[in-house]
């Protein structure tokens, strides 16, 4: 069995160890006293019988000092010191611990694999908190009332006279903020659980809608045959779990846009889903659709005909977000607007010209994104009013071929946004200024 150089080196601890004499190891293994003092200096290659012999000696296993600590330790504790600032240390010399002092260099190694663990949590944790829409305002509500309690209870304790109708008012301003508080500390806390689920945390009928469909997975298989009509969509509303009337209206205005959709361009038109969406400027041609009505189409379409995940928003002509379907790796708040500089904002500017871009939301590891965007006519124009549009944008994961160019990094909401040099910002970050607008390197 061939040794390593520092062979001797783990003799002389193992005998050091077991406090025998270098003289007495060499008389018992059959070897001058002079010749172990040159192999425990390591000016010596030993290997075979030599080795079997002084292995023997100090009860061990020859090959625990022909190769010495397992390769993952000397490996972990060259990594550890590459990692750390400053420090500078050769690669025998991490071999040279692990081989004097193993039980000290098995610690390293275990403290910097929980050193690894406890930074992908926190990194986890933190993007989870950057980009995470529902988390932030549930702080934010929180620390609204508490700002609030605080406010009114300090009013009412101070030694200033205050009229009785005053106190009322103050006192039941802390009532109303107290019951809000603990409203948004038990959304909160159920969200945090994992006990609420989507639909729970709904808070506007339109958030509502949004989780029935989240829990459907966007796609209704009632509504993909030829005889579904405005009765199918009543009997899927009615199942749903909305918590009221106006949410039951939204979704069905949804369905209805769904079935519309279904009827026009049927799953079977979509034979080749992957080519689709690698041109669907040029499949929208072919099959005499709006290129909007194909990106909604796609969307309510399963993953398993598509073959990838797909996400898709949609807002009105004033930013506020009426539909969304987020993927892995681009989040999108469940109300409100978004980043301004998403591309489906962009579509307003360029009316009926589609748009393909390539983004990244802020965020470790984010993948780079397709976005196809275009505007679609919902309600034509009349003598009596205005026509009303609506701006779609379809995302799917990039090919490794198609990132050609740096990715535009895209946010999610500017109050959760940790991009420092955002030059469309419209309110400060509860996270501050973290991050540049410089791309991943990971891309």
């Amino acid at each position: 069995m061939p040794a390593s150089a520092l062979t001797g080196t783990r003799i002389r601890e193992h005998r050091l160890a077991q406090k025998m004499r270098q003289a007495d190891l060499a008389r018992d293994a059959g070897i001058s006293a002079s010749y172990l003092n040159l192999i425990e200096h390591n000016r010596r290659r030993i290997a075979g019988k030599v080795l079997a012999d002084i292995a023997r000696v100090l009860g061990v296993e020859a090959s625990s000092l022909a190769e010495g600590a397992e390769r993952s330790v000397i490996e972990a504790i060259q990594t550890a010191a590459a990692e750390a600032p400053g420090f500078d240390a050769s690669a025998a010399s991490a071999e040279d611990v692990a081989s004097r002092y193993p039980d000290w260099a098995r610690l390293i190694a275990d403290q910097r694999a929980r050193i690894t663990q406890l930074e992908h949590s926190v990194n986890t944790l933190t993007d989870r908190l950057a980009h995470d829409p529902f988390l932030t305002d549930a702080l934010h509500e929180v620390i609204s009332s508490v700002t609030s309690i605080r406010s009114s209870s300090s009013i009412l304790s101070s030694d200033e006279p205050i009229e009785p109708d005053w106190q009322k008012r103050f006192q039941q301003n802390i009532f109303n903020d107290s019951r809000r508080l603990a409203e948004s500390a038990q959304s909160l806390a159920s969200y945090l659980e994992g006990t609420s689920g989507e639909t729970a945390n709904a808070g506007t009928p339109l958030e509502d809608c949004f989780g029935a469909l989240q829990a459907a997975e966007y796609h209704f298989s009632a509504l993909e045959s030829p005889d579904a009509n405005a009765e199918t969509v009543a009997a899927i509303v009615g199942q749903a779990a909305l918590s009221s009337d106006a949410a039951r209206a939204i979704l069905r205005s949804n369905l209805e846009r769904y079935l519309s959709l279904a009827q026009s361009m049927p799953m079977a038109a979509f034979a080749d889903v992957s080519s689709v969406l690698a041109d669907p400027v040029s499949y929208a041609r072919h099959i005499g659709q709006p290129l909007a009505n194909v990106l909604q189409r796609l969307s309510y379409l399963p993953q398993e005909v598509v073959g990838q995940p797909i996400g898709l928003v949609q807002c009105d002509a004033a930013g506020a977000l009426v539909a969304r379907k987020p993927i892995k790796g681009f989040d999108v708040p469940r109300i409100g607007s978004a980043c301004s500089l998403w591309p489906v904002y962009a579509s307003w500017s360029r009316m009926g010209m589609p748009i393909k871009s390539l983004i990244q939301q802020d965020g470790q590891g984010r993948p780079a994104l397709i976005a196809y965007t275009a505007t679609t006519e919902v309600i034509p124009a009349s003598f009596e009013r205005a026509c009303v549009y609506e701006a779609v944008m379809l995302v799917r994961y990039a090919q490794s071929g198609e990132v050609q160019s740096t990715p535009q990094l895209v946010g999610a909401t500017c109050r959760v946004c940790a991009i420092s040099d955002c030059p469309a910002r419209r309110e400060p970050s509860v996270l501050g200024s973290l991050r540049s607008s410089a791309p991943d390197d990971g891309l």
